[in-house]
């Protein structure tokens, strides 16, 4: 039976899918579906090209009941699959995403992109830093929105029209007051680019930080499949990013932010090719379990 079902879902929806799980009991029950995406990933620096296999193991299910002496097959419609299959993808990619997030985020703090983008809340945490307790007119109006969005994310708290360090700055008030100010600044901005990531995108259309996330991820994400850093030069990042995002950037942008990277530290550069620095590849791999990355 299971021979036969299988070579039906292969002729129904291609080569690629499998089954992933199957709980049937008596005459009826369900088939959970997968599939298998195949990922080329060349090493010019090795002069080596190998073949890689996603499994995404949860990307549709079928009824099947016992009728008449044979099986029959309630099919799940092939786009509701192939649909599955992309958003799995995508969510995958994602997931990858906020590895590289966690892994960087002071690094990226650094950038003066992204600090430029996010001037206004750099200058909310110099003035706590001067004062604990300083009077919220000391914002102006117009910046006022990034007070409410670090209260939201209980870096500070409003009392009586006064701004005081929230429960997320008070570890570093505790741990980091010997460490000198920007450290501490950018240790802060870290965790605040991380865990404000999204809100900073959708709704105050702040998007200086996906570039560094994504072009970081199109090396980050093939070297986790090979499960070895990759040493790319500019026009390998620009391949991988198509392949991952469907879409490159133009050569000078490519150039331009990995240069930046490379003096943020996220990347290190030999003979014309950029490779993770060694401490934050460390912590991506380690960040990869707690996202629930497997292949």
């Amino acid at each position: 039976m299971d021979q036969n079902i299988e070579r039906d879902i292969k002729k129904e929806y291609g080569r690629a899918v499998y089954i992933s799980d199957k709980r049937i009991e008596d005459k009826e029950g369900k088939i959970y579906l997968g599939c298998s995406i195949p990922k080329v990933i060349e090493d010019k620096y090795k002069e080596e090209t190998i073949l890689k296999f996603i499994g995404l193991d949860d990307i549709g299910m079928i009824d099947v009941s016992f009728e008449e002496n044979k099986f029959v097959v309630d099919w799940a419609k092939r786009d509701s699959i192939t649909d599955s299959a992309e958003y799995e993808m995508n969510n995958l990619i994602s997931r990858t995403e906020k590895a590289v997030l966690n892994s960087a985020k002071k690094n990226f703090s650094k950038s003066y992109l992204v600090k430029n983008s996010i001037n206004p809340i750099i200058k909310i945490l110099r003035l706590l830093f001067v004062e604990e307790g300083f009077s919220v007119k000391k914002v102006e109006s117009e910046k006022r929105k990034y007070v409410d969005f670090l209260k939201n994310l209980n870096f500070l708290e409003l009392d009586e029209n006064k701004i005081y360090p929230g429960k997320e700055m008070e570890k570093y008030y505790l741990t980091e007051r010997k460490i000198e100010e920007t450290e501490k600044l950018h240790s802060i901005l870290g965790e605040i680019l991380e865990q404000g990531h999204s809100f900073l995108k959708t709704e105050m259309k702040i998007n200086h930080l996906d570039p560094f996330i994504k072009i970081t991820n199109a090396n980050f994400f093939p070297s986790s499949l090979k499960r070895e850093k990759l040493y790319f030069k500019p026009e390998d990042f620009n391949k991988s990013m198509k392949n991952l995002y469907g879409k490159r950037k133009s050569d000078s942008d490519i150039q331009n932010y990995l240069k930046e990277l490379e003096v943020i530290n996220v990347f290190e550069l030999e003979g014309g090719y950029y490779f993770p620095a060694e401490d934050i590849w460390d912590s991506y791999q380690t960040n990869l379990d707690n996202v629930g990355f497997s292949f």
